[in-house]
């Protein structure tokens, strides 16, 4: 502000003077001419800008109306040759440069005296200025007003000394009281800029109250300084971090004196803001809020509902021994670790209704609920080399991985559970040039329709109810204890959302060797999805830690809310008895005696008709002296896993257990051609048994396990020839397949299948098909179709 306030009392100065903010230069020199009769001084005037008034005795230009923004040049100049008593004048229009050559040409000589004037208004470029003469060096603010270039050499006869040293005194005079003018100004400068004001803190809230939850705008933005503050901090009060904003320094990306807050709970809060200035002198200032109780009630899903949400989170598996060893061309290498980084979307929706039939192949009427999910991975593979030249420890970056889901659930519309789930993945991973693994995958997986599902849904969570901070009980979902509360309440993309904390029994934790677990699930009014959700969870088993994180967000705006209400109830039987829930009588029960180790091949027929597994564990009971005395020390045995293999000779695998035990026996017998042989046989590790055998009565014939298999379109194509035999595996397993064992289903699909406590399953040696009967209830429960890497297996051995 001093700078232009100078400026504009010189240029009132000088045009009191009427020069006109002139720069005025003089050079006094002799020139050499050819011989005149009478001697001619010479004034050369260049003017840009409006020049000052001026009286011309002898040629005046002529006037001409100019054009707006027009330049124009006019020289008039004295002929070389003027005869006495006569006169002659040379006009014309050459260009800027034209000018500046004719000044450049001229021969001065001591003899002649020549003045030049160059007067400077506001040209409209600096370096048109420049060009005239070179010598100038404009210094002097310009007037506002932008003012056509005009330049004219004019000849005039000699004047007087006296009258041509006027301008010079009064440039001294000018000179004089512009110093006065800059003395007087930089006192004025010296207060300004040493005397500091302090600033003035001022915050206003909006809204100035508000539920919990709610974003609030603090706005500092009206502080006040007289150099200008450059920082804000605001103390919300609630014990949260402080959050500060510099002009160099601010995490919203924008220094504007505001920021957001949402407050996690009901009460009366303080918030304080406080200002510096560039001199570090602060101000503050103090507002009180008082935040009301929030209540979420989410509403019930409409056909039409859907969501995005981001998707991130990180997946690491360590084990300082190995996870899996091999050869390659380098030597031998031990997997040590592997780290997975996430991220991506996911979309979320009610598609519609639907009839679908559930694993007793009979029909409901559904809700169809759709889910894709797409994320990019990135990480690192870590382990060992060993080769003639030693140990290397290195660590592979993952160069490229992706992963999509597509999954479709079917819900009954009566019973509100889920019924059968589609499962789509494809996943990828490719870390150096020796490792890379990939798996396709499509799942049709069964819900067991007799007990609630094992997994909390968060629809039985929220259905119905309304939720503040403190609420909160534990709830019996299948075998597992979940206790939860809402704790807190926080603002979600513009959502006021409330955070429900979700943990689970201790029994779970050991049972399923949980190290440590943290689920939370945020839920808003007016929308029918979880706004959030976070899972943290560590697992230790056998020596390996994995540890998954999972989080997903609504994004902003990217909830759309469906216009068609949901008709509930509108299945066919409405009552439990109406599907099979408990037992399908098409099939055949029957009761299994603990002495008989594996159930009964029943009444139907069976392609295992030829060679039953209680003939393959007659004909072991008699040879083998060592699962003989096995069987005669563990009373309660049983056949916990065992598969048919049809590749080379038939040939029966079968592992036997007991309740409590850790140590179980094998073994395999073989049919050639009639006659049978053990093959292999001995003590092995299994894994604890959690049910006792009393459980299996009644239980499925193995006759009706297979019929089970054949009634499935897929998956009597894939596993019987046209004569009805078995093409590959079939085996009985205590917690059969239910457990899904590859990565693109297993870590990214909360599936509600559920380990079935003794069922049959169908296994292709290659690994490109797999499928599985209930032995209990007698339903299917899942079939997968697999292409690419078992990578778990990978991982896991």
């Amino acid at each position: 502000m001093f700078f232009k306030k100078f400026e504009f009392q010189e240029y009132l100065l000088k045009r009191a003077l009427g020069h006109d903010m002139a720069v005025e230069k003089e050079r006094i020199s002799r020139k050499k001419r050819k011989p005149r009769r009478k001697a001619v001084k010479e004034e050369v005037v260049i003017t840009i800008g409006k020049p000052p008034e001026e009286k011309v005795e002898k040629e005046k230009p002529p006037k001409r109306t100019r054009k707006e923004g027009e330049k124009k040049v006019i020289i008039k100049e004295e002929p070389e040759e003027v005869e006495e008593g006569g006169e002659e004048v040379y006009e014309k229009e050459p260009e800027i440069e034209d000018v500046e050559e004719i000044l450049q040409e001229e021969e001065i000589e001591e003899e002649d005296e020549e003045v030049v004037v160059i007067s400077l208004g506001k040209p409209p470029e600096k370096e048109e200025a420049e060009e005239v003469v070179e010598e100038i060096e404009e210094e002097e603010p310009l007037p506002s007003e932008k003012e056509p270039i005009e330049v004219e050499v004019v000849e005039e006869k000699p004047k007087p000394e006296k009258e041509q040293r006027r301008p010079q005194k009064r440039i001294i005079l000018a000179a004089i009281v512009i110093a006065i003018i800059v003395i007087i100004s930089s006192i004025g400068a010296y207060f300004l800029f040493i005397r500091n004001q302090d600033p003035t803190a001022q915050l206003q809230l909006h809204p100035s109250t508000a539920p919990a939850g709610q974003s609030i705008l603090m706005d500092g933005s009206n502080s006040t300084d007289d150099r200008g503050i450059i920082e804000y901090t605001w103390d919300f009060g609630d014990r949260s971090p402080s959050y500060s904003e510099s002009s160099g320094s601010a995490s919203d990306g924008r220094f504007d004196g505001k920021t957001t807050h949402a407050y996690d709970g009901a009460g009366d809060y303080t918030v304080k803001l406080l200002v510096v200035d560039e001199a570090d002198r602060t101000s503050d200032v103090e507002v009180h809020i008082t935040i009301s109780e929030l209540e979420v009630t989410m509403p019930l899903e409409k056909i039409g509902d859907s969501a995005t949400l981001d998707v991130n989170g990180t997946i690491e598996v360590d084990n300082p021994d190995g996870l899996w060893s091999g050869s390659s061309d380098l030597g031998e290498f031990t997997l040590k670790t592997i780290y997975i980084e996430y991220t991506g979307y996911m979309i979320s929706a009610t598609e519609g209704t639907a009839t679908q039939k559930d694993g007793f192949k009979e029909n409901h009427e559904t809700l169809v609920k759709y889910n894709y999910e797409d994320v990019e991975l990135s990480g690192s593979i870590s382990g060992s080399l060993e080769t003639q030249a030693g140990k290397v420890d290195s660590t592979i970056p993952i160069q490229e991985g992706q992963l999509e889901v597509t999954d479709r659930a079917y819900v009954d519309l009566s019973t509100d559970k889920n019924i059968f789930s589609d499962t789509v993945s494809d996943f990828y991973i490719s870390a150096g040039p020796d490792f890379s693994v990939s798996s396709e995958d499509h799942l049709r997986s069964y819900s067991n329709l007799r007990e609630k599902p094992a997994v909390l849904r968060i629809e039985e969570l929220s259905e119905d109810r309304t939720f503040k901070i403190g609420d909160g009980q534990t709830d019996i979902i299948g075998e597992i204890a979940y206790t939860w509360e809402v704790e807190k309440a926080a603002n979600i993309n513009g959502h006021p959302s409330l955070g429900i904390k979700i943990d689970v029994d201790r029994d779970t934790k050991i049972e399923n060797n949980i190290e440590d677990f943290e689920m939370w699930i945020w839920i808003a009014n007016d929308i029918s999805y979880p706004v959030k959700t976070y899972i943290y969870t560590k697992i230790y088993q056998d020596g390996t830690t994995t540890t998954v994180v999972y989080n997903n967000e609504l994004q902003e705006d990217g909830f759309i809310r469906g216009g068609t209400d949901i008709p509930y109830g509108s299945c066919t039987a409405n009552t439990p008895d109406g599907h099979y829930h408990f037992m399908n009588p098409g099939y055949e029960f029957v009761d299994w005696d603990d002495e008989d180790y594996i159930p009964d091949m029943g009444s139907n027929s069976s392609s295992l008709d030829d060679f039953p597994p209680q003939d393959a564990i007659a004909y072991a009971n008699t040879t083998s002296s060592g699962f003989s005395n096995f069987l005669t020390s563990n009373s309660g045995a049983y056949v916990i896993d065992g598969y048919y293999n049809e590749t080379e000779n038939p040939a029966w695998n079968l592992t036997f257990g007991e309740l409590g035990d850790a140590t179980g026996y094998f073994v395999v017998v073989e049919d050639a051609s009639g006659s049978y042989r053990i093959k292999k046989e001995g003590e092995i590790d299994i894994p604890e048994l959690r049910n006792e055998t009393s459980d299996f009565d009644p239980i499925l014939s193995f006759s009706a396990g297979q019929q089970v298999f054949e009634e499935d379109d897929d998956v009597n194509n894939a596993a019987f020839d046209a004569s009805g035999n078995i093409k590959f595996y079939e085996g009985v397993t205590y917690g059969a397949e239910a457990d899904i064992i590859y990565p693109s289903i297993s870590l990214t699909v909360s599936l509600t299948v559920e380990r079935a406590n003794y069922g049959y399953y169908l296994n292709k040696e290659d690994g490109s098909f797999y499928s599985a009967v209930d032995a209990i209830n007698g339903q299917l429960i899942y079939v997968l179709n697999h292409e690419g890497d078992d990578i778990l297996s990978l991982i896991f051995g």
